[in-house]
């Protein structure tokens, strides 16, 4: 019998979500260069963050992941005021010049997130990466 051992995932930061570690392994995978937690706004004097931006950052692609969204609790997304903020963040995002991608864990889980980015890589001069992971 053959001993299978488990690879321990990477270690997240206190503000990664477990679907934010997905992303940016399916991201790894297929060599597409990203940053994560990037701050703009920041002469707004607003501390918003995206989840990622796709490399060469002034492309100004950015990406947000969604989580929580069936959830029985009532969370920073999915509060009257957490979604009022979302709203003036990604407002705020397109007046600076941002496309904003935003992505639901099933969208992440399923490979449509990946896919979609993948569909913008020529805009970023980027036609050789792989296609899939």
């Amino acid at each position: 019998m053959r001993k299978t051992t488990r690879r321990k995932p990477a270690k997240r930061s206190p503000r990664e979500s477990k679907l934010e570690t997905l992303f940016a392994w399916q991201l790894d995978l297929s060599l597409i260069p990203y940053v994560r937690e990037y701050k703009f706004d920041e002469q707004g004097g607003r501390l918003w963050r995206f989840d990622f931006v796709l490399q060469p950052v002034t492309s100004k692609i950015a990406v947000e992941i969604q989580g929580g969204i069936y959830g029985r609790r009532k969370g920073g997304h999915t509060t009257a005021f957490g979604y009022t903020n979302d709203c003036e963040k990604a407002n705020a995002a397109l007046i600076q010049g941002w496309k904003l991608l935003r992505f639901t864990g099933d969208q992440i889980r399923s490979g449509y997130a990946l896919s979609c980015v993948q569909k913008l890589l020529p805009a970023l001069g980027a036609e050789s990466y792989p296609q899939s992971y």
